[in-house]
């Protein structure tokens, strides 16, 4: 059974998507303090002694969730030789497995909907952000763009915006933007948007080369489809240990076969009992690293 269960989770390696745009990191305890660390230092000439600049930080705590599944077959099937009960159990085994390889990819797609406060105390997507998270008069930012439909004047701009974002020092943080995250009913316009030769001038109406070309990598993600199907997502994931999104594991994943026929369940239930278990949790990163774009029905111009 276990080597079942492994098999649908190595086939459904290739779907992953959360490893992706999210820092996988491991915990040690139920609930870690991710931190962001606020930076207001400036570089100036050393003359006199040194001012000595205080790294101060925001921070949001993540709390670990238990996960389960748990399948059993009757007893009764596997001991009269039935070949297809048997069958069929060992197929959930593996399907099992590739649930389990999805499951993070459905988490993190969940904190795309909910919006939960990220590590500067706003909301992941928000126009209210802060340069300056520990100080409420410093100058706002937004990551949430309305009216914003997928055309190539639209990804430049975003491209453009999210070079110019500022630290609480003012520096330019100079994202490196390439990735573009869409539900499948964008996937058509994206790929010909990133790959094509040419592409719609801002009219719509005549075609120019498409300078920007091979820039973009394309990120599919199936689970935004429900959530809308013509948002999209600009995202630097240069740093795999600073991302729009965290995943930490406190307990790998393992199954458990009880196959015994003096276990307790097989006596009680008349059942063989098989399952895995694993804990962890998916929150909101860096929002300097991701920037959301509501594309309106008809919108062609750029906003």
């Amino acid at each position: 059974t276990k080597s079942n269960f492994e098999e649908g989770l190595a086939k459904a390696k290739a779907m992953a998507v959360a490893p992706r745009i999210a820092t996988m990191e491991a915990t040690t305890t139920r609930k870690t303090k991710f931190p962001l660390a606020v930076d207001s230092a400036q570089i100036r000439e050393h003359i006199g002694p040194r001012h000595v600049n205080v790294v101060k930080a925001s921070d949001q705590d993540l709390e670990v969730l238990p996960y389960e599944l748990t399948y059993g077959v009757n007893r009764d099937w596997l001991d009269d030789e039935n070949s297809g009960a048997l069958a069929g159990a060992l197929l959930k085994i593996r399907s099992g497995g590739s649930k389990f390889r999805q499951h993070p990819d459905a988490l993190v797609a969940s904190v795309f909907a909910a919006n939960p406060v990220s590590a500067d105390g706003v909301a992941l997507f928000s126009a209210s952000h802060k340069t300056n998270p520990l100080d409420s008069a410093s100058a706002s930012w937004s990551n949430l763009k309305s009216s914003r439909a997928l055309v190539a004047d639209n990804l430049a701009k975003a491209r453009a915006e999210m070079m110019l974002y500022r630290d609480a020092s003012g520096d330019y943080m100079a994202a490196n933007a390439t990735l573009l995250i869409v539900p499948p009913s964008l996937e058509y316009t994206a790929r010909k948007l990133t790959q094509a030769e040419m592409v719609p001038a801002a009219s719509g109406t005549a075609s120019e080369t498409n300078i920007l070309r091979g820039t973009f990598e394309i990120l599919v993600v199936p689970q935004l489809e429900a959530q809308s199907s013509t948002t999209w997502y600009l995202a630097d994931v240069s740093d795999p240990n600073d991302r729009p999104f965290i995943f930490q594991t406190r307990a790998p994943l393992e199954i458990v076969a009880k196959f015994s026929p003096e276990d307790d369940n097989v006596f009680e239930r008349e059942e063989y009992i098989w399952g895995a278990r694993c804990r962890y949790v998916a929150g909101a990163g860096n929002p300097y690293k991701i920037a959301k774009y509501r594309s309106e029905e008809h919108t062609s111009e750029l906003q």
